[in-house]
């Protein structure tokens, strides 16, 4: 499927985020140290906008990567590349032997 099309040039560094409460309603986002992996990057469709916004709840870009064992990567995960940060939505194996996983994530913001 994805795998045949291209090859994985795109340095992506992948880190887990951890919501910290901060008073009563507030959180405030801590980051793991995170790690680098090359990644094949694509686009599945366009999002639908309105007026510059994303209307929905949608997966923006696709990241395939090849996993090592014991790589948790999950939802709780997120991705920054290219100078934004892709929230992780769903995780999959593209083969059986558990080699390629692809990333199936949302664009949330500008990495700051």
């Amino acid at each position: 499927m994805i795998r045949a099309a291209g090859k994985r040039n795109q340095k992506i560094l992948i880190r887990r985020r951890f919501d910290i409460p901060v008073g009563f309603s507030d959180v405030d986002p801590e980051y793991s140290k995170g790690f680098y992996k090359w990644a094949k990057v694509t686009q599945p469709n366009s999002a639908t906008y309105f007026n510059s916004i994303q209307t929905e709840n949608v997966i923006t870009h696709y990241f395939e990567i090849i996993a090592n064992d014991g790589m948790p990567i999950s939802v709780d995960y997120e991705i920054v590349w290219n100078g934004s940060v892709y929230r992780i939505k769903r995780c999959r194996w593209l083969d059986q032997l558990k080699k390629y996983l692809l990333l199936e994530c949302e664009e949330f913001a500008l990495n700051e």
